[in-house]
């Protein structure tokens, strides 16, 4: 449906109260629909940030584009022995698809911590969980997750050259394969 059309929709529909509702509801979902289509990425946002005003010294809301917003880790993956700069991204929807494969959703929400920086989790809505491993910055594999529980992926990280910075005893478990 085009904006032509939802226009329209308003405009014969505008005489009563309740269907101004639900054409602003109609509206708003083919907004997010389209928007979720487009595949925007966090630098298309704008987010609002507290500041303090220089003469009242309150706090006011600014914009600011969100790829100005400092991420929460700065660190940086150094490149391995062999002098390749290997990295992973986790791509899943932080609701339905992750719920129906519980034993991802364990590694995405306890495990994937402990290989940071070098693995990262972007939580998209409606997307299947996708595994994807670089080589200096090149795609050279994508993982359904499906099939996969956290001792596989676990290992498939740690096959591929990427270690866990910390160690805890469920990942020495799944690495030592019992």
């Amino acid at each position: 449906m085009s904006l032509n059309v939802a226009r329209e929709v308003i405009r014969l529909t505008a005489s009563t109260r309740q269907r101004r509702f639900i054409s602003i509801a109609v509206l708003t979902l083919m907004f997010v629909a389209v928007f979720m289509s487009q595949g925007n990425e966090a630098n298309s946002i704008t987010v609002l940030r507290p500041t303090l005003g220089e003469a009242q010294g309150d706090k006011q809301l600014k914009p600011v584009a969100a790829d100005s917003v400092p991420s929460v880790k700065s660190e940086t993956v150094e490149a391995g022995s062999d002098g390749v700069k290997r990295t992973a991204k986790i791509v899943t929807c932080p609701r339905c698809r992750l719920n129906s494969l519980p034993m991802v959703k364990k590694f995405v929400y306890d495990h994937a911590k402990h290989f940071e920086p070098a693995l990262k989790v972007d939580f998209i809505l409606g997307r299947d969980p996708v595994l994807f491993l670089y080589e200096d910055d090149k795609e050279v594999s994508k993982i359904d997750l499906a099939d996969y529980d956290w001792k596989k992926i676990i290992k498939k990280l740690d096959t591929f050259g990427i270690k866990p910075t910390t160690e805890t005893s469920e990942i020495r478990e799944a690495l030592d394969g019992k």
